[in-house]
């Protein structure tokens, strides 16, 4: 396959990659960060299985990062993200070498991807979505060589990299009308082919092979398993992703419409409101320039976020805006291809206006020309520096480090899912301290996604689910209270019962207004009991009464984390969620050392960064706070 059209390519696609990737290197993040980064390092430091479809591209390539003689192992899982990022980029330039003529806008142009928010945060953490990325460019570039060579051997490459692709992430599944369109388009006749396209169909097949991974690792009882796959339905379930039984393009199609206008303003965040333009005038001027690559790029443009938005079940919600933007990397790319077109097509259009005519003045307009050229991805790069500067994050890291160092030796934790963003990047950063550093081992972790198995496959009874936040910690403390007798802790507050209401046992957060944590009204039956719990400032230590509580001996001290003084209301989702939840736990933990206006101090700092305000640790408080004499 010919890359490179002249010796200039070669040294123009080398620096290219080599600044971009020195970028993302320098911002690199130290360790794991937010979400989901903890649980995909674990998967690939221990070659485990992580949430369906299990990724198993991602986290044997990641395996092979881990085998770097130097970082941390988030580090180096981190530095797979990145090269992935600067190979992106190094192939979008690529393709604007095939499809353009001006080599300044071919070089300019990528940069303003790869400087970009979103895809420059995603190069510096542990994510699948550069991978993807690259995937999604390199089967265009592809395309393009076929279209130009006619060969049947870019065709096979092309179906091997495709089934490739899928097991990195399912969502290529959606691109496959775009690149069946373009090679439809191409060359009509193909469909009639069949004996090349059994041989496109079987090498599709060869790169679809990879998921023989997942039924692997799961027989194997790898130690990070997810949902402790054990059968071969259980397999199939995982690679599909039925547990979240998300396709529904029916569903709350009123709701779905704000999703599409959060689209366009995430665009307008990304890339500034004019790039709009020019990329719409781009995406035109392709059209009557090349119509089966405008076809190409439209359809992977449309596909890629109202294919996403309509097909799935979600409407518009704050934390579904926050996780779709991710999703939205290849639309993205797609975008900047048009920037680069409409740039290309303006240089040749003042070229051939004023080069005969007017030689000085066209000098003068082309180097104006090529200074703003230069200058567009400068500025992306000192706008979007301190937010996507990750080199010395520390927060989660630090939070669950602490956490775990708080707790007396031997004890059990019990981490309560809450369905949010924070609540994953606590019970992910647990699992790679535990499974990926092997920190306090003696610790035994209990989640109701059973991610520590080897070490207690508990099993929740079905009725669970239906409860709400305060009755499965009863439930869990009287189940684990007769069975050991090991420290209890959990990440929750639990306020007890008001003694007026002992007699009668009824719902002590009914005075709480009602939120997806507080759904059900209930009485606490065979779940009543009298414990209280008191926070050491990461984790609520049980106790089987309120006078015992009060009556312990307290001698923690609590460690403070980096970067949680940085975090404000402007901050990413999860950030804000993990900064709250930790003020809030310092906001219980100084009430019960009988320092009210410190606690107060702190409630408030938690009140005004947190993303779910008034969430349920604040009513948590207040019931707390009528219990405990300190705060009367």
């Amino acid at each position: 396959m010919e890359v490179f059209r002249n010796y200039k390519d070669y040294i123009l696609a080398g620096l290219l990659f080599l600044l971009v990737l020195a970028v993302y290197v320098f911002t690199l993040a130290p360790t794991i960060t937010m979400e989901d980064s903890g649980e995909l390092v674990t998967a690939a430091a221990t070659l485990g299985i992580p949430h369906p479809s299990g990724y198993p591209l991602w986290t044997i390539l990641g395996q092979i990062f881990c085998w770097l003689p130097f970082g941390t192992v988030a580090w180096r899982v981190n530095l797979m993200s990145a090269v992935f990022g600067a190979l992106t980029i190094l192939v979008l330039y690529l393709i604007f070498r095939r499809t353009i003529k001006n080599q300044l806008a071919a070089f300019c142009a990528p940069l303003l991807l790869a400087f970009s928010a979103t895809f420059w945060q995603q190069s510096v953490t542990a994510k699948f979505y550069t991978l993807n990325s690259f995937f999604v460019l390199l089967l265009i570039y592809v395309l393009l060589v076929w279209s130009e060579k006619r060969e049947h051997k870019y065709l096979y490459f092309f179906s091997l990299l495709y089934g490739l692709s899928l097991t990195n992430h399912t969502m290529m599944l959606l691109l496959a009308p775009a690149y069946a369109a373009y090679i439809i388009w191409t060359e009509p006749r193909i469909i009639l082919a069949y004996r090349l396209i059994l041989k496109m169909f079987g090498l599709f097949l060869l790169g679809l092979a990879v998921y023989a991974y997942i039924p692997w690792r799961a027989f194997a009882q790898a130690d990070f398993n997810w949902g402790q796959i054990v059968d071969w339905p259980g397999v199939i379930a995982h690679i599909t992703r039925s547990q979240y039984g998300d396709f529904s393009p029916l569903a709350k199609s009123h709701s779905k419409t704000g999703l599409v206008i959060s689209f366009l303003v995430e665009i307008s965040l990304q890339f500034f409101t004019p790039t709009i333009f020019l990329a719409l005038a781009g995406a035109i001027y392709l059209w009557l320039k090349n119509r089966a690559l405008a076809a190409l790029t439209t359809l992977i443009f449309l596909l890629n976020s109202l294919g996403i938005i309509y097909l799935r079940k979600f409407g518009m919600l704050t934390d579904i805006v926050y996780v779709y933007r991710v999703y939205y990397l290849p639309a993205f790319c797609v975008l900047i291809f048009w920037v680069g077109v409409i740039l290309d097509y303006l240089y040749e259009f003042l070229k051939k206006l004023f080069a005969a005519r007017r030689p000085l003045f066209f000098k003068a307009v082309g180097l104006a020309f090529g200074i703003i050229l230069l200058l567009l991805p400068v500025c992306f790069l000192a706008v979007n520096y301190d937010r996507n500067n990750y080199r010395h994050f520390w927060l989660n890291y630090d939070y669950a480090k602490n956490l775990l160092a708080s707790l007396e030796p031997d004890s059990i934790y019990f981490f309560l899912y809450d369905q949010s963003l924070q609540g994953d990047t606590e019970l992910f950063s647990l699992l790679y301290l535990q499974l990926a550093e092997n920190f306090r081992p003696d610790v035994l972790v209990v989640s109701e996604h059973n991610l520590f198995y080897k070490k207690a496959d508990f099993i929740f009874p079905k009725r669970y689910y239906k409860m709400n936040i305060p009755r499965r910690q009863a439930m869990i403390y009287n189940l684990l209270k007769n069975s050991t007798t090991r420290p209890l802790y959990t990440n929750f507050a639990y306020p007890g019962l008001p003694p007026a209401a002992k007699a009668a046992r009824p719902n002590p957060f009914l005075a709480a207004p009602q939120s997806i944590f507080l759904t059900m009204p209930f009485t606490l039956q065979e779940e009543a009991t009298d414990f209280f719990t008191v926070c050491n400032g990461y984790a609520f230590r049980f106790f089987p009464s309120l006078a015992l509580a009060q009556s312990a001996k307290r001698t923690e001290k609590v460690v403070p984390i980096r970067n949680a003084e940085t975090a404000d209301e402007f901050s990413d989702l999860p950030t804000r969620g993990l900064v709250a939840h930790y003020y809030y736990n310092l906001a219980f933990y100084h009430l019960t050392l009988n320092q009210p206006e410190l606690s107060q101090s702190y409630l408030h700092r938690a009140v005004t960064i947190d993303p779910y305000r008034p969430s349920m640790e604040y009513w948590l408080y207040q019931a707390y706070r009528r219990q405990w004499p300190a705060g009367q």
